[in-house]
């Protein structure tokens, strides 16, 4: 079982020889990587001569560092009695831990911008006779907001309160290159939440989008 790049920083081992389990892939993959020279934002106030007015620009940071460990595993029940022999499940989840130096908050190491500590995903698979359905469960744990700019201090941060979306994906193939589909994404209208300071105590911005549905016909090669 050798071992070989997938991603950048990301080293993967495929395990393919458990008898008996009905597993079809479970790869561990561990990370370890150094970032040099990252841009984030950060607020200049009254950063234009000309009119005293407030810029929000972008910067280098020093260095980041990111590790952690990613488990996926994937399994289809063939062993079932039909239909139940079309059911599969999957699940991800990576454990990180990411430290950085920026410019702007001298002798600090926070967190590397946008990396949550914990991300994955769970899902419940049917496939029979050109249908298939999917639901599937995605979180992700706070992290440090990467569109806006840096605070001045650890209390000024914003940070994206954890996430979790449920999503439901259907489709039947009509034949070799056409298939219904329909996907309903968000049916438990998860908010997008903001807050100032890592505790997550002042809250700084609330989206609501709701739930969201699609379909038709779609064609493939």
């Amino acid at each position: 079982m050798p071992w070989s790049t997938r991603k950048l920083f990301r080293a993967s081992r495929s395990c393919r020889s458990y008898r008996h389990v009905g597993i079809k892939r479970l790869t561990p993959i561990s990370e370890l990587g150094s970032i040099e020279n990252f841009t984030y934002q950060r607020t200049l106030p009254g950063g234009d001569p000309a009119t005293g007015f407030t810029l929000v620009t972008f910067v280098n940071g020093n260095k980041g560092r990111i590790r952690g460990l990613e488990l996926a595993w994937q399994q289809q029940l063939r062993a079932l009695p039909a239909p139940f022999n079309g059911l599969g499940f999957m699940a991800n989840y990576t454990r990180s831990d990411s430290e950085a130096t920026y410019p702007t908050r001298p002798g600090e190491k926070l967190d590397f911008i946008g990396q949550s500590k914990e991300i994955g995903n769970v899902a419940l698979t049917f496939e029979r006779g050109g249908f298939f359905i999917r639901a599937a469960l995605n979180f992700r744990t706070p992290r440090l907001r990467e569109d806006e700019p840096l605070g001045a201090d650890a209390a000024s941060d914003r940070w994206v309160d954890d996430f979790k979306q449920f999503d439901v994906t259907a489709a039947y193939r009509l034949n070799r290159n056409w298939e219904l589909f329909a996907e309903g994404l968000n049916l438990t209208s998860e908010p997008f939440r903001v807050y100032f300071g890592k505790n997550g105590t002042r809250l700084t911005q609330l989206e609501e989008y709701g739930w969201s549905a699609n379909f038709g016909v779609r064609w493939k090669l």
